[in-house]
């Protein structure tokens, strides 16, 4: 937040002189500045009050200045406004006086009157750099950043070691997104003065969004070093941690920030998400209340303890959180979104209505239209709207394409690339010293929306066996090898598998096997069968339609899944995956399990037994209740999963059917 400055200072703070200036002003001020001497180094950024030559027949009596100040430091601001406003009568150019009418007024949110009074300080006195500050205060917080920008221009333009200034204007340039000449002015500020911490945690937190997290992280240290109880520097350096994967030490510096301050939400909301993210799911959730206690309209945190329920199966908890977040929020889009995944629409709910009237909101941004489709298309579908659902499916998909730039024609070049280099990967020698694998992944790969998901479940019921998720990690590492259309590094295979398992390795916990339940990784089966060749790849598929069809309906939160929006792209990427699986099975075919969900559902024990054999694993009956395991599942079939296994579940498309004009013809 910009500061302001002079007599009006900060909340709660009287008005300082900068240590380097000489105090030569009317003794009517003295007893302000000796009352201020211990104040914080944002107060020490003042007028050099030498410089401001008003006579003193021009200003109050000094009992008038000593009530009216004092009436401000002790928050009476209504008080203090109303005697400001009596002495600008009486003595209109006392500018000093009007600085401190403009602060109260602006504290009180009496935005005008603020403007009106900053504006005649400025006025009365042009060479008064702290008018200036003040004035590109207001400004800032108004949203009107280029005339904040010139107004702190011109306070530094006067006073060139006004370090508040430079402070202020870092904040107006990252509010622009200006990062690097934001982080100049900040640094400028604290060349000026070395210890003034609010500016090392303004620097921190542009270096933070620049992505440079050490040099973030170092910055907020260094303003808690010249302020060891800053809460808000404890609470960005927790989300630096928590950016850069530090998950405990973010931990740590967010309760740092609420033990320095008690009240603080925003700190009690930022652990529950990282302890969210860690799994420990009733932690988070006592975090989020927490965060609730002290903000009770806190809608996302109401939005987020949603999420929490909803990940240990809580769907009761989880809708009223997400109503609270609706009733607080009711313009909260995310919200809507996740409730109608877990909610049964009926004719007459109040949501209905809200719904409609927000998604004609001309003032929605795209990517909320786009999701708020989704939500339509799932209301209508609950109501037996088939027709309506298909048409809000369509919209949305069709504006979520747009926003991805999505063309098919991009996905038919990378297969063919891919199909290309896998001729020059199987010829490619990998090392004969290589050291068995430990853990062993268990890749299971295929179309999303395939079944994927309850794979995972079954296979982590296991006591051998942990579920490490979606991990992309194995993606990151071969996309570029793998369409590279020649293989000109006789190590890179090495490389791969030795940079997979040691992070693999990080995410054991000492179990044995890890899965890796990522679907599209069905795009490096060669890379994986040549650089792991102890793998284990389970390639589950499902029927081709019912895939295609809750691929088209499902909102995903990844970016990468582009096809899936459009029914024509949907079911031309099918075909591709599948000449691609066809292609892998011819050179590969020893190295890859096929597991056909349908057949799962339909005779559970059965195929549920030879797939852990397969994995040379013993047998455990917990691997018939999938829907008892207690891990997180944070993808889109995270509610099918969490139900026991029903057959039949790849006809609920058919109901669509009369709608699609044949669209899934050609893979019936």
């Amino acid at each position: 937040m910009s500061e302001l400055s002079l007599n009006q200072a900060l909340p709660k703070k009287a008005l300082f002189v900068r240590k380097r200036q000489a105090v030569t002003a009317q003794d009517i001020y003295q007893k302000i500045f000796q009352s201020a001497s211990k104040k914080t180094r944002a107060q020490q950024l003042l007028v050099t009050l030498g410089r401001l030559n008003v006579p003193t027949t021009q200003n109050p009596p000094n009992k008038d200045l000593e009530a009216l100040i004092s009436l401000y430091n002790q928050d009476s601001l209504h008080k203090a406004s109303e005697l400001a406003k009596q002495l600008t009568i009486e003595f209109p150019r006392a500018f000093m006086v009007w600085n401190i009418l403009g602060a109260a007024c602006h504290r009180l949110g009496q935005t005008d009157e603020a403007d009106t009074a900053f504006r005649k300080v400025v006025l009365l006195n042009p060479s008064y750099p702290d008018g200036h500050n003040n004035l590109g205060t207001l400004f800032t917080q108004q949203g009107r950043l280029d005339e904040a920008v010139a107004s702190y221009r011109k306070a530094i333009a006067i006073n060139p070691e006004h370090a508040e200034a430079f402070n202020n204007l870092g904040l107006a340039l990252q509010d622009q997104t200006k990062l690097d000449e934001a982080i100049n002015a900040y640094r400028s500020a604290i060349q000026i003065l070395p210890d003034y911490s609010e500016a090392f945690n303004n620097l921190g937190t542009a270096l933070k969004s620049k992505g440079e997290l050490n040099n973030a992280i170092d910055s907020f240290h260094m303003a808690l070093t010249y302020k060891p109880n800053f809460a808000e520097a404890f609470n960005n350096l927790g989300t630096a941690f928590h950016e850069d994967g530090k998950f405990e030490s973010a931990i740590t510096a967010y309760q740092s920030a609420i033990s320095s301050k008690h009240d603080y939400a925003e700190a009690h909301y930022n652990m529950a998400n990282t302890l969210q993210g860690l799994g420990h799911l009733d932690q988070a959730i006592d975090a989020y209340q927490g965060a609730i206690d002290i903000k009770p309209n806190y809608a996302e945190a109401f939005h987020n303890m949603g999420s929490a329920f909803q990940d240990e199966g809580k769907m009761d908890q989880a809708k009223e959180a997400y109503n609270n977040a609706i009733v607080f929020k009711p313009d909260y889009v995310m919200a809507f979104h996740h409730l109608s995944v877990i909610k049964t629409f009926a004719s007459g709910d109040p949501q209905i209505r809200r719904l409609e009237k927000l998604i004609g909101d001309p003032c929605l941004t795209d990517d909320d239209r786009c999701r708020l489709f989704f939500v339509s298309a799932k209301v209508q579908e609950d109501l037996g709207h088939l027709s309506k659902s298909l048409g809000d499916l369509k919209q949305g998909g069709k504006l979520r394409q747009q926003l991805l730039s999505y063309q098919i024609k991009h996905d038919e070049k990378l297969f063919d690339d891919i199909k290309q280099t896998a001729e020059c990967v199987k010829n490619q020698p990998i090392s004969s010293q290589i050291v068995q694998a430990d853990p062993i992944p268990i890749f299971i790969l295929g179309m999303p929306r395939s079944g994927t998901s309850l794979v995972e479940q079954i296979i982590t019921c296991h006591e051998e066996v942990l579920g490490a998720g979606e991990l992309e990690l194995f993606s990151h590492l071969s996309a570029e090898v793998a369409t590279a259309n020649r293989a000109d590094n006789p190590e890179q295979l090495l490389d791969i598998r030795q940079a997979y398992l040691e992070e693999l390795q990080k995410l054991s916990k000492g179990y044995h096997y890890v899965t890796d339940k990522y679907p599209h990784n069905f795009l490096y089966v060669g890379l994986i069968a040549r650089a792991l060749p102890e793998a284990k790849i389970i390639h589950v598929t499902r029927n081709p339609a019912a895939t295609c069809w809750s691929n088209f309906k499902t909102f995903f939160s990844s970016n990468g899944l582009g096809y899936s929006y459009d029914l024509k792209d949907v079911v031309n990427y099918y075909r591709l995956y599948e000449d691609l699986m066809d292609y892998w099975y011819q050179q590969y075919s020893q190295s890859i399990y096929r597991l056909d969900y349908d057949l799962l559902t339909a005779n559970q024990e059965i195929e549920t037994k030879k797939l852990i054999a397969h994995l040379d694993l013993e047998w455990e009956p917990a691997c018939l209740a999938p829907h008892e395991n207690k891990r997180i599942i944070q993808t889109a079939s995270q509610q099918q999963v969490k139900q026991r296994l029903y057959r039949d579940s790849s006809k609920e498309w058919r109901k669509f059917e009369p709608f699609l004009n044949g669209a899934f013809e050609e893979l019936l």
